[in-house]
């Protein structure tokens, strides 16, 4: 599952710029998985994430992690 994913991702030596979740049914707590990804990844350039179930609590952990501390990610598609 996704769990997968963000332990790939949180590694330093991660270099993927774009990575496309789109359909995934990625739920809040799925988006807190990313979140917490987003806070130590530094090579992600863009993460979609549109046509999932994220939910208004899963958009405030992303945003939280972005405010704080990822500043690589330009683009965040959710719509």
């Amino acid at each position: 599952g996704i769990s997968h994913l963000v332990s790939a991702l949180s590694n330093k030596s991660a270099t993927l710029k774009i990575l496309y979740l789109g359909n995934n049914v990625i739920t809040d707590s799925g988006a807190k998985q990313l979140a917490t990804m987003l806070e130590v990844n530094r090579s992600l350039t863009e993460l979609w994430l549109e046509e999932n179930c994220i939910g208004d609590g899963g958009v405030e952990f992303l945003s939280r992690s972005l405010i704080r501390s990822n500043h690589s990610l330009q683009n965040l598609y959710l719509h």
